[in-house]
């Protein structure tokens, strides 16, 4: 078992100091799709600013880069089928 940390947010990344155990990148990155769809979900669309990506990084115990989730919104005018 290894420990990953998940850093999130827009402007400023919220720091994972606690990080969590797991079996290695692969399952790390399966959790990171996970924990930031959970967490866009409860942010709701009021919660994030869609001019500008919200993140989330996940690094490994050392400190490496294991993977970068890029989540980005654009909102438009409403669609006509017509």
């Amino acid at each position: 078992m290894s420990l990953f940390y998940f850093h999130s947010g827009q402007d400023e990344m919220a720091l994972d100091r606690v990080g969590t155990e797991l079996d290695g990148a692969d399952q790390a990155y399966d959790e990171a799709i996970e924990v930031a769809g959970q967490t866009l979900k409860d942010l709701g669309r009021t919660g994030w600013k869609c001019d500008r990506p919200w993140r989330m990084i996940v690094t490994d115990e050392g400190g490496q880069w294991v993977c970068e989730l890029r989540f980005s919104a654009e909102r438009h005018g409403p669609a006509s089928l017509t």
